[in-house]
């Protein structure tokens, strides 16, 4: 999660908010808003709020917004990304796969109703649980650094569930146990093209990558920050492991792709991984697509 955008469902986006993001009034959003660069003067918060959900009934975009509201054009990016955070305002998909241009909407005008409230450790409860069938098997420290909660938290939450220890700390829900147990690895090579920012690649703290790669490799798919970051490139997995970084672009309706590959992979292993590239360049609307 970390303070980051991900699409959840509306049934249960409330339980994600509630768990691991402070509620409006919380004074963590002062000081969060009161460092350089991303200032927004407190006096001026609430009455700018206003402005914005009175125009925001409709999904609009931040140069669409501009034009509505009393917001200055400087502030106005750092007041779209607190509401945002706080849950007042909704951030709706960009037009096409390929933009980053995301639009607006007032989450309340969005729903019909506002997000229900819930108690931040029965949320937390619920969403320990979630994270371990879908990480499992997993950590207390994994589940704290992906929340982004304290680590009495995160321990407390984990008390709230029925778990089953795969050994060395490494939890699964006990409803899973037999079937993690009775998992059998395929008897064929593996490919597994992970996305920038993957859910996979995001979900463990920093010292438990181990599961899919190297220390010696986190800087290259972590970038600079390595151990300690979590916005990981695109990754290849080879028989569940991490052979090749990729970043893709576009030139014109061209797809290419940059490999940073550290562990070689196979000819048969290319040709899938290729394939793979094919029918993600076909889902971006790409007429082909190359390796560089």
């Amino acid at each position: 999660m970390r303070k980051s955008v991900y699409l959840l469902p509306r049934k249960t986006a409330h339980l994600f908010m509630a768990a691991s993001i402070p509620p409006p009034g919380d004074e963590s959003w002062a000081r969060r808003y009161s460092q350089s660069g991303r200032k927004i003067p407190p006096e001026f918060f609430d009455e700018w709020k206003e402005d914005i959900l009175r125009v925001a009934t409709t999904p609009m975009k931040a140069a669409e917004l501009k034009k509505e509201v009393k917001v200055p054009g400087d502030k106005l990016k750092f007041v779209l990304n607190r509401m945002a955070f706080e849950g007042c305002l909704l951030r709706i998909g960009a037009d096409s796969l390929r933009s980053n241009i995301i639009s607006y909407v007032g989450a309340e005008a969005w729903m019909g109703k506002p997000f229900p409230q819930e108690e931040t450790t029965k949320a937390q409860a619920w969403l320990a649980e979630q994270y371990l069938r879908a990480f499992g098997p997993a950590r207390v420290q994994d589940f704290q650094w992906w929340a982004g909660i304290t680590k009495t938290a995160a321990v407390k939450a984990f008390a709230e569930v029925e778990t089953s220890d795969t050994g060395d700390g490494y939890l699964l829900p006990a409803s899973l146990a037999d079937e993690f147990e009775s998992f059998k690895p395929s008897k064929t090579d593996t490919i597994d093209l992970l996305p920038q920012w993957d859910s996979y690649t995001t979900g463990y703290a920093p010292d438990g990558r181990q599961l899919f790669a190297g220390s010696d490799v986190l800087e290259k798919i972590y970038g600079k920050l390595g151990a300690t970051g979590g916005n990981a490139f695109g990754v290849v997995l080879a028989n569940g492991l991490a052979h090749v970084v990729w970043i893709p672009k576009f030139t014109g309706k061209k797809m290419q792709v940059e490999l940073d590959g550290f562990e070689k992979l196979s000819g048969p292993m290319m040709k899938k991984l290729e394939e793979e590239f094919e029918k993600i360049a076909l889902f971006l609307k790409a007429k082909n697509f190359e390796l560089i």
